[in-house]
């Protein structure tokens, strides 16, 4: 796996305005992104402040003195089993997993012979000069030396520290591509080579080189500052490969910085607890992860799992060191049950540093949470602007996830603003594209001109004629989607991270509903399109009910306004299996492989008449214009090979487009080809046989709603009203009276006979 150098991240944002939306609105001007505030998210943001001063005694990487009588109670009780596998690993072939255990015997035991096993281990380790160039397995090799120097540190000669400091200095001139003194430590690297290289190695060896722990920390202050923005709101701007890695970095400094100094950023950062959710949400029955960003993990094959018997536990769990680690930090740190529950689920103590760290902070009186009593949805606000969902934790349940996120934050992030993705029994709308398969890695020409690009991903498409798309000084395959902001460079230090070219997408409005089981988002994603585009914006709206194998039904509505009438607007649907179409319906199967025999189903009722156009299939897989990006992949990657574009038979400057989604866990009896539309005086919706979602066009000052609702029990959301006002629902047969919702929405159900007249009066 290759992890590719970025700069360090600064990250932007919109504020989240909570307006209505309505079809009758006209398209709003263009406007320069400069007139937009500042938000308040981004008002304070400066280095991370405080004194770091290294506890002198030693062990204080990851253990202190204190530890040690707990520790050695787990080992004797509650953690005999994690323990028997440490003493095993200290045995291993493997010099990694030998130095770390045999370094922890020594500290818990005081058994010279295993001071004597970590000492060799790492000195060998140290010595080995076979990965030139390779930056991150260089910083890998640091810190378990790291460990070793300070657990052991009293068992080493003088000469035996110094030939360890030179191998480390090496590693870490390696990992950095410059001499040690004249390397930045890191800013522009995985956050990893901070938590795996500079902080370990400064803490260690600051007796032999305090200029490490100088730099790395002052590194640190800023990095934090910077990813905090994104933490706070609960996910990392990397995506879920790369945010493993970056998250699992940054915990592991908080870690280590307690440990080392007594400086307690945990409780300063109480919004870490939320990051590892995100995980948590986005993990599919199957063992795999919603895709977002650049994937890596998509060809792993569950981490080795699959292996196992069909009724073992771990059969469909997808698991990662990295992540184990962070869940068990939040877990310990925070005292968070669901996170120990799936920190319980996933680790793997076979490996000597999981092993370790559960016998250092887990305390074998803390009882996990089910997953099955958290919220179904999960709404991520600020700078990450993204709905998690899911109707449940089984097999048969719908995961998805619709992303909105205003800030761009380059390296792994994608131009996706506005798109959705569902999983149900199988990827159905996916992310399509491949990273680090056949000739597709960073910088790649399918990563260029494909994978990162909006037409890869399920939202919409402003095609100009003679478009064109610059990346970095290099013209790149226009896709008539979303531009890099300033072509593609990264904005430099923390004085960057207000300037409004980052800012690609807002939030409008973003209404969820937890005990009712509904939500609406909407996103305008006007400015990430550039001067082709006056106006482009999605509401997104999730039913969860039905009857039978139904998970959900989903309207989606959007509005797509061009500066010139003859720009085509299309609508993005991507799946990895070929749609089948019946007039305006699109169906999608997903078939063959583990956990699949999910359908959606998808019924264009806007524009009229549309055009549909499929595009796949062998050699057209990845296409962009006339040209097939191609590439592959093995393991459990999910590329994807057709993609569904429509768009309206006759082009204007504005097209609006509304189409209602059905997700099953398995072939549906009867399908959703009698979805209807409802156009009514300021009101437009969509009417399924489960579900109606109808969009107030007036924000309200009509005051008085009517529509007609066909036979059938229907759970119906009316949205675009005025926030936290009464209303009354009334017709022959139903009467309801409420307040409508902070994102001005109701729901109301009906068990039909024959079709009735609805009014909705506001008060």
């Amino acid at each position: 796996m290759k992890l590719t150098i970025s700069t360090l991240l600064v990250l932007l944002a919109l504020p989240v305005v909570f307006t209505a939306c309505g079809k009758g609105r006209e398209a709003e001007p263009e406007t320069s992104p400069a007139a937009e505030p500042t938000p308040e998210w981004l008002a304070d943001l400066r280095p991370v402040e405080g004194e770091f001063p290294l506890y002198p005694d030693r062990p204080r990487l990851f253990l202190r003195p204190e530890d040690l009588p707990a520790v050695r109670e787990r080992i004797r009780t509650t953690h005999k089993t994690e323990w028997n596998a440490i003493l095993a690993l200290s045995k291993s072939d493997r010099p990694t997993e030998r130095m770390l255990a045999s370094a922890f015997g020594w500290q818990v035991t005081g058994d010279e012979r295993f001071a004597g096993q970590a000492i060799s281990s790492a000195l060998d380790l140290a010595a080995r000069r076979d990965q030139t160039g390779d930056d991150l397995l260089n910083a890998y090799r640091v810190w378990p030396e790291s460990i070793v120097y300070d657990w052991c540190y009293d068992r080493f000669s003088e000469d035996q520290r110094r030939q360890l400091f030179e191998g480390v200095r090496w590693q870490l001139e390696q990992a950095g591509g410059l001499p040690l003194h004249d390397q930045i430590p890191h800013a522009g690297h995985l956050v990893n080579h901070l938590a795996d290289a500079h902080v370990p190695a400064g803490i260690a060896f600051h007796d032999l080189d305090p200029s490490i722990w100088e730099r790395a920390l002052e590194v640190t202050r800023t990095q934090l500052a910077a990813k905090n923005v994104f933490y706070r709101f609960g996910a990392s701007s990397q995506g879920n490969s790369y945010g493993v890695t970056h998250f699992n970095g940054d915990v592991r400094l908080l870690m280590l910085l307690f440990k080392a100094t007594g400086v307690d950023l945990f409780s300063r950062f109480p919004f870490y607890r939320e990051v590892g959710y995100y995980w948590l949400y986005t993990r599919r029955p199957g063992g795999q992860l919603l895709r977002n960003g650049d994937d890596w993990l998509d060809d792993m094959n569950q981490n080795g799992w699959v292996g196992l018997a069909p009724d073992d536990p771990k059969k469909n769990v997808w698991t990662h060191p990295w992540l184990v680690q962070m869940l068990l930090y939040g877990a310990v740190q925070y005292h968070d049950p669901y996170l120990l529950g799936e920190y319980l689920r996933l680790r793997d103590t076979g490996r000597a540093w999981t092993a370790i760290e559960d016998v250092i902070r887990r305390d074998g009186s803390s009882q996990p949470k089910d997953l099955a009593d958290l919220p179904h949805f999960r709404w991520l606000g600020g700078p990450v602007g993204t709905l998690l969902m899911r109707t449940g934790w089984g097999e048969d349940d719908l995961v998805g996830l619709y992303k909105v996120m205003p800030l761009f934050a380059k390296n792994h992030d994608h131009l996706d603003r506005l798109s959705f993705q569902l999983y149900c029994r199988g990827a159905l709308a996916i992310d399509s594209g491949i990273y680090e398969g056949e000739g597709s890695g960073y910088d790649s020409d399918h990563w260029l001109n494909y994978f990162q690009r909006t037409i890869a991903h399920n939202t919409l498409l402003v095609r100009e004629p003679g478009e064109k798309t610059v990346y970095r000084g290099k013209t790149v395959q226009a896709d008539g989607g979303q531009f890099y902001p300033d072509e593609g460079a990264n904005p430099v230090g923390l004085e960057g991270i207000a300037d409004p070219k980052f800012r690609i997408a807002r939030v409008v409005n973003a209404d969820v509903s937890e005990a009712e089981g509904w939500a609406v988002v909407t996103g305008d994603a006007t400015a990430g399109y550039g001067g082709k585009a006056q106006l482009v914006e999605r509401t997104f709206a999730v039913v969860f009910g039905g009857e039978g194998l139904l998970k959900a039904t989903i309207v989606v509505r959007d509005r797509v306004a061009s500066r010139d009438p003859s720009f085509r607007k299309v609508w993005l649907l991507h799946s990895i299996e070929e749609p089948e179409r019946f007039a305006n319906v699109v169906k999608i199967n997903r078939r063959g492989g583990r956990n699949s025999g999910g359908v959606l189903m998808s019924v264009t009722l806007l524009p009229e008449p549309a055009v549909f156009e499929k595009i796949g299939g062998p050699g057209k897989e990845f296409l962009v214009d006339s040209v097939n990006y191609a590439t592959s992949k093995g393991g459990d990657a999910e590329g994807g090979a057709w993609r569904m574009e429509v768009s309206a038979a006759d082009q204007g400057r504005e097209t609006g487009f509304l189409h209602a989604l059905e997700v099953f866990s398995a072939e549906p009896v009867t399908y959703i080809t009698d979805a209807s539309l409802i156009e009514e005086k300021s009101l437009l919706g969509a009417v399924t046989p489960a579900a109606a979602v109808l969009f107030c066009e007036d924000a309200g000052a009509q005051g008085v709603y009517k529509f007609t609702l066909p036979a059938g029990k229907r759970r119906i959301v009316v949205t675009g009203l005025p926030a936290e006002r009464r209303y009354r629902v009334s017709s022959e047969g139903v009467e309801k009276e409420g307040v409508t919702s902070r994102g001005g929405s109701l729901l109301f159900e009906t068990d039909l006979k024959t079709p009735w007249e609805f009014t909705v009066t506001l008060e």
